[in-house]
């Protein structure tokens, strides 16, 4: 997974399969910037370590279905890892996904209705947030529009 934080635009998604598609799955989705200058996106890092300690210090494991791993340039808009973290949620391999910061799912007014959107289509979407020292669901996604 190392070598994707290293690459502008890089992507990965790891399932594990034995836990998707129960009432607790999960996914755990983590974007970061790779800054001008970096040799990796420590961000990503940071947010990848910082989340998968929680889960591992909470027996969290068990009910992870999917990590979801984007590394952006000076854009976020080709997300890939995203996108398949959307059509996953679709398919039902999970509705809840957690998040470290709200802006890394969602960093525009177009993210919040495309995330609207799913909220409408799949029954118990829920995005959960880090605070805290641990996940917590918005009330019940409250999305609210970013105002520029």
């Amino acid at each position: 997974m190392f070598e994707v934080l290293m690459q502008k635009n890089g992507y990965r998604v790891d399932y594990f399969e034995q836990n998707a598609q129960t009432p607790n799955s999960f996914a755990f989705y983590v974007c970061g910037r790779l800054k001008l200058g970096e040799r990796y996106s420590s961000q990503a890092k940071r947010n990848l370590y910082t989340g998968l300690s929680l889960f591992a210090r909470n027996n969290a494991w068990k009910h992870l279905a999917a990590v979801y791993l984007d590394v952006c340039g000076e854009s976020s808009k080709d997300r890939k890892a995203y996108l398949q973290l959307k059509a996953d949620v679709r398919a039902g391999m999970f509705t809840k996904v957690c998040v470290m910061r709200l802006e890394d799912l969602a960093n525009s007014s177009a993210d919040m209705d495309e995330l609207r959107q799913l909220e409408k289509e799949v029954k118990g979407f829920e995005v959960r947030v880090l605070q805290k020292g641990e996940f917590n669901p918005l009330e019940p996604l409250k999305i609210l529009p970013i105002v520029a």
